[in-house]
């Protein structure tokens, strides 16, 4: 049959017999041949691009997972929606294109899912698996999902120049303005080596953004030098100019230190007290945030953000991040009273409870 199908022209994106085959069958199944004819075309279209920004061949999309914060649901099934992280999200699948529109998204899993058991039961998959998607048109995804005909997932160790040359392209599809996902695949194997089976978090990543994290000088430059080697191997560079490191010693006297961390030879800049650098827009640094003097304006923002629509886990940070370390300065000075103090604290414990859905009768040394 193939010989019959195939076509009779040179020119270029004629249609192959295979995908003539699940075209037709598809109409005969779905009796709706525009609309067929409109998703190959779509399909064809991405895959283009995909290939003149990236090198990558018929790519139809990125396919990845988020986790997107919401209030605890309560009931008997609220913690099929708690993450490993500790928090209530839903699990969100999405498909992103070279441009980074999302051309489909399943939003109905808690985040206790699994990637893979998402994609699994949607109906993506369910559309290669019947051939409504030409078989010759795949997704890129990270090694959550499993290897497939039509999701293809990276290596986590490359060792031959073939598997460094996938890595390259997932690199070069991510860092050509694609969509984030791309980028985020061909740095996981980083992520998962810096982080190994530590408890407490030794990487941090957002979009094109990595934060290091240590208990030492010596453990954080090791970490740089392994970012910075495994980078260069997928033909990545960490950016000199945005990079920023800072040393907090929690040893009398508490303060920041002045200590030397370099990037390929070269000092980073550093963070000192009162000095702050904007990560993600918001200032990182010890004592970014200015000081308030006045008891009522203390007390006022804490009970702003206590009682915000942030989601519990994002309302405790901001609290630690924002109302805390505001009152540093009229407690260092002993400009009020203790029992003032006591009355701000009163005010926004019960909040808290509130917000952490605990009786007002709830210990307090479990809260602090």
């Amino acid at each position: 049959m193939g010989d019959k199908l195939s076509p009779n022209t040179l020119r270029n994106s004629a249609l192959t017999p295979e995908e003539k085959l699940c075209i037709a069958l598809s109409v005969f199944a779905s009796w709706s041949h525009q609309q067929i004819i409109g998703d190959v075309n779509l399909i064809s279209q991405v895959s283009c691009k995909f290939y003149e920004t990236s090198g990558f061949p018929c790519v139809f999309g990125a396919l990845d997972c988020t986790h997107i914060p919401i209030v605890s649901p309560g009931g008997s099934n609220a913690e099929l929606f708690r993450n490993r992280k500790g928090f209530f999200p839903l699990n969100v699948q999405t498909l992103s294109d070279p441009d980074s529109h999302i051309r489909n998204i399943v939003a109905r899993w808690p985040g206790s899912v699994h990637d893979s058991t998402i994609f699994e039961h949607s109906s993506l998959r369910a559309k290669f698996e019947a051939g409504v998607i030409p078989p010759k048109y795949h997704l890129v995804g990270d090694n959550g999902y499993g290897c497939s005909t039509y999701l293809l997932t990276q290596f986590l160790n490359p060792r031959t120049q073939s598997e460094r040359n996938l890595f390259k392209l997932l690199l070069r599809a991510g860092s050509l303005y694609l969509c984030g996902i791309l980028f985020n695949l061909s740095i996981d194997p980083t992520i998962r080596r810096i982080q190994g089976s530590a408890e407490d978090h030794k990487i941090l990543a957002f979009a094109d953004d990595i934060c290091l994290l240590a208990d030492s000088p010596a453990e954080l430059q090791a970490q740089l030098n392994k970012v910075s080697e495994d980078l260069k191997r997928i033909s990545l560079s960490l950016n000199l100019r945005k990079s920023f490191a800072f040393h907090l010693e929690c040893n009398t006297p508490v303060g920041t230190r002045d200590s030397d961390f370099f990037l390929d030879n070269e000092r980073l800049q550093t963070i000192q007290e009162f000095d702050s650098h904007k990560f993600l827009r918001v200032p990182v640094g010890y004592n970014p945030v200015s000081d308030l003097n006045d008891l009522s304006e203390i007390a006022e923002l804490g009970i702003r953000l206590a009682t915000s629509l942030l989601a519990p886990w994002q309302c405790i940070d901001a609290l630690k991040c924002f109302f805390y370390p505001t009152m540093q300065f009229a407690m260092r000075t002993a400009q009020y009273e203790k029992k003032h103090f006591d009355a701000i604290d009163n005010a926004i414990r019960k909040e808290i409870k509130k917000t952490l859905y605990l009786p007002v009768t709830a210990s307090n040394k479990f809260i602090y």
